[in-house]
């Protein structure tokens, strides 16, 4: 018969496993997280363009030049080969937990948006079929890149492509219901390619992103607006005591200038032994400024009534 701590050790290991086994269905599935690279088998190859799509999937055009360098295996990927590439599996927390650590914007919810599209021959005659093509596409593709396409929604695009009648060039109408102005553009497009619907899903693809980031920048001007009405906005004093030379004291000032809470650091006594400013902080709670002082090495941070000393 196994001993007791035998059958112990057998009971504590399946434990474990089934906990991780829970922990991994219970985290929500997100299709950003899921990246199909293909006709490639290299993985060091694969994992770096994946590694790029993730960003911009997430992260605001303008804000992913400031996503510093990382390795892959920091977001646990896991790596399922298909027939003609690698289909990789980033860990959602891990992603999440990584840029907010390093304070950069993301686009945590899909943006909503209700999509009309029509696609026309020369002469006016209706391409059913490309039309019917073009909405199947962003039905498809738009979960991964974080647009929910809904049949109601005050966020409504209009998409009218229509063929001059040479039939070589193609005219879009682009409209709006939420204020935005309309767009036109003109394409060199061929209605006889037998490649012109991959031409206007990759068209229709690029439109939609950048939908995407209209909508989440006006959402984050929304949400600031509704923050500044809300939330008090102080002044308080920060004094540091510490032997910086130029190029350390820049770089601490411009690392909470990037903190939202921040709105203004004004210096009002500088030299190398100590600086003093006048910093101008925005939301309820204050507690957050010793824990980042601290883990930027300043390990002793007293707050008073008038503001923090940290050395």
């Amino acid at each position: 018969m196994p001993s007791t701590r035998l059958v112990l050790l057998y009971s504590m290991a399946f434990f474990l496993i089934m906990s991780i086994s829970n922990s991994a269905h219970t985290q929500e599935y997100d299709p950003r997280m899921t990246i199909t690279i293909e006709n490639q088998t290299n993985v060091n190859q694969s994992m770096k363009l994946a590694i790029e799509q993730l960003w911009q999937r997430l992260v605001p055009i303008d804000a992913i030049p400031r996503i510093p360098p990382t390795t892959s295996a920091k977001f646990l990927p896991r790596i399922q080969q298909l027939k003609n590439g690698l289909q990789i599996h980033f860990d959602a927390d891990r992603v999440w937990s990584f840029l907010n650590e390093k304070n950069i914007p993301s686009m945590r919810e899909p943006q909503p948006m209700h999509l009309q599209l029509s696609v026309y021959h020369a002469y006016g005659l209706a391409a059913t079929e490309l039309t019917t093509g073009l909405q199947n596409y962003a039905e498809q593709v738009t979960p991964a890149w974080g647009i929910q396409l809904q049949q109601e929604n005050n966020n409504a695009i209009s998409l009218l492509w229509e063929w001059r009648n040479d039939g070589e060039q193609v005219h879009l109408t682009i409209s709006h219901t939420n204020g935005q102005p309309s767009h036109d553009e003109i394409r060199t497009i061929s209605s006889q390619n037998g490649h012109a619907i991959e031409a206007l899903q990759a068209w229709l693809l690029e439109i939609l992103l950048h939908e995407r980031e209209v909508l989440w920048q006006r959402n984050q001007q929304n949400s600031l607006t509704e923050k500044t009405f809300a939330e008090p906005i102080r002044n308080f004093t920060l004094s540091i005591a510490r032997n910086d030379d130029l190029a350390s004291q820049v770089a601490l000032e411009d690392a909470l200038m990037q903190l939202p809470q921040v709105l203004t650091l004004t210096p009002i006594e500088i030299d190398q032994q100590q600086r003093k400013y006048i910093i101008k902080i925005r939301g309820f709670d204050l507690t957050w400024l010793s824990v980042w002082l601290n883990e930027h090495g300043l390990e002793e941070v007293t707050f008073e009534q008038d503001g923090w000393h940290a050395q």
